[in-house]
């Protein structure tokens, strides 16, 4: 039981990584939909009411937090807004190779934080697949005629952001939170947050788009509000069936999928064959990366 939920729990954040990576392109790109807290919030919204009614009925668990627990929940959605919001806008400003290309160095900050918060070492193997893909990415960027420093630096951040949520994670599911608990109050927390950004920033920008009325539009916001609930649900559920590390190794599949696909779904990627041969050396480094975790995982 506990192997096929840990690869039900994989199965199911990769399936929801790659159809969520596709809609905020399309949400951000060819919809020109650039509120991105606004979307944030949405999902947060969803996440909470869905939560709350399967709490109701008894389907899931939501238990009292004490003041250590909600500390790290804060810590958690802090990291969280900031990684989706750098990871939204760098998606808005790269192409979906190229930001999967980026993505993909989230082992680099992950390792980083593990060594500094745990201490653990890595075998040769993975520090080499690493250093494969942060080679990659350096290649691809030297060949991206669209270049674009802001949307470089964001892709970054979102990674060492992401590694610290996803350590954090691990921690709260520690001290006795479960996946739903931890998605519950984790959207709770943001949305305080995330409706201030709004009321701040983005309703000029809402009052002024122009595409409400296209139910085509509709669709592909409810679906991107419905994947970012999922996704969440699901990131946490595989780092809480299985670990930080397996998460990871998942993302890089699912980075490897949206690669093919970004080809050809938005029309012609602007790069040159450096740049192509940087993707590819940065996607054979995370395929080896996987396979060195698993290794390392089976002969531990």
């Amino acid at each position: 039981m506990g192997l096929f939920q840990g690869l039900f729990a994989a199965t199911l954040y990769a399936f929801c990584g790659v159809a969520m990576t596709i809609t905020n392109k399309w949400i951000v790109t060819t919809w020109e939909f650039r509120a991105s807290n606004a979307l944030l919030f949405g999902q947060m919204a969803v996440s909470s009411v869905v939560l709350q009614a399967l709490w109701r009925k008894r389907l899931v668990e939501l238990p009292v937090m004490d003041w250590n627990t909600a500390r790290f929940v804060l810590w958690l959605s802090l990291c969280y807004l900031l990684n989706v919001g750098c990871a939204l806008a760098a998606l808005a400003r790269t192409s979906v190779p190229v930001y999967n290309m980026l993505k993909r160095l989230a082992p680099f900050p992950t390792m980083l934080v593990d060594f500094a918060m745990r201490g653990e070492k890595f075998p040769v193997s993975v520090q080499l697949s690493v250093l494969t893909m942060v080679c990659g990415a350096v290649i691809g960027g030297n060949g991206d005629l669209d270049f674009n420093r802001s949307g470089y630096v964001l892709a970054l951040m979102s990674c060492c952001l992401q590694a610290l949520y996803l350590v954090l994670t691990s921690r709260v599911h520690d001290v006795g939170l479960s996946s739903h608990a931890i998605m519950y109050y984790n959207s709770l927390f943001s949305l305080p947050v995330l409706t201030l950004l709004v009321l701040c920033f983005e309703v000029p920008m809402l009052r002024a788009y122009s595409y409400y009325e296209d139910p085509v539009f509709l669709v592909c916001l409810a679906a991107c509000l419905t994947m970012g609930s999922l996704l969440n649900f699901s990131l946490l559920h595989c780092t809480t069936s299985n670990s930080a590390l397996t998460t990871v190794v998942v993302g890089q599949v699912k980075a490897l999928v949206t690669t093919i696909l970004g080809f050809f779904l938005f029309g012609k990627v602007n790069i040159n064959a450096t740049g192509l041969l940087g993707i590819a050396l940065n996607t054979a480094g995370g395929v080896a990366y996987a396979i060195a975790k698993h290794r390392h995982r089976h002969s531990g």
